[in-house]
């Protein structure tokens, strides 16, 4: 397991000197939330979503935020994101997968949109889309290595996303590639 080779969640919170692999934070007027979306799953991969434990850490400090002040949850694996649909369909309905974006996202768009969270911001699938539901914007971000070094990703180019946060609440985003080709491409 990445655990037993040294990685994985007990490194990153020596590393960083952290108690747990999510937290919060205030600046700019505007409360920050880094969460753990990477669950592990029974298939032995993993799934998208928060624990029960984070889950009800989030809840707590969501309500005791002030009401008035917004915010910003970053995940790794999406809360909520049409570039895993042109993949979802299968024998006629929808299924999305579990390592794709988050199980439990109508709990978390709900339980965001009762608190004033603005914006949401993913990557994972290293696609890009900005999606506004019930009042929160939810961005996924391409990704700095594209197609994992080996050119654009589904015709999304390697860049990173600029956001922009007002002190009235309001969010401004813009992608920027930056001209890298891997070799062989034009």
């Amino acid at each position: 397991t990445e655990e037993t080779a040294g990685f994985g969640k007990k490194m990153y919170c020596e590393k960083l000197e952290i108690e747990r692999p999510y937290y919060a934070f205030d600046h700019g007027g505007w409360r920050f939330y880094v969460l753990d979306s990477v669950q592990p799953a029974e298939s032995g991969v993993y799934r998208g979503g928060l624990d029960e434990e984070q889950l009800a850490w989030l809840r707590r400090d969501l309500s005791d935020k002030p009401a008035d002040m917004p915010a910003v949850v970053v995940s790794h694996i999406p809360i909520l994101t049409v570039t895993v649909l042109p993949n979802a369909v299968n024998d006629g309905a929808f299924k999305i997968s579990a390592s794709t974006m988050c199980t439990g996202a109508q709990t978390l768009a709900s339980l965001f949109a009762e608190h004033n969270v603005r914006l949401a911001v993913s990557g994972h699938i290293h696609m890009l889309d900005e999606v506004l539901y019930r009042g929160v914007k939810f961005v996924c971000n391409a990704a700095v290595s594209g197609r994992w070094w080996k050119g654009a990703n589904k015709g999304f180019p390697e860049g990173f996303g600029i956001f922009d946060l007002t002190s009235d609440g309001q969010s401004h985003f813009a992608y920027q590639t930056y001209g890298w080709k891997a070799e062989g491409q034009g």
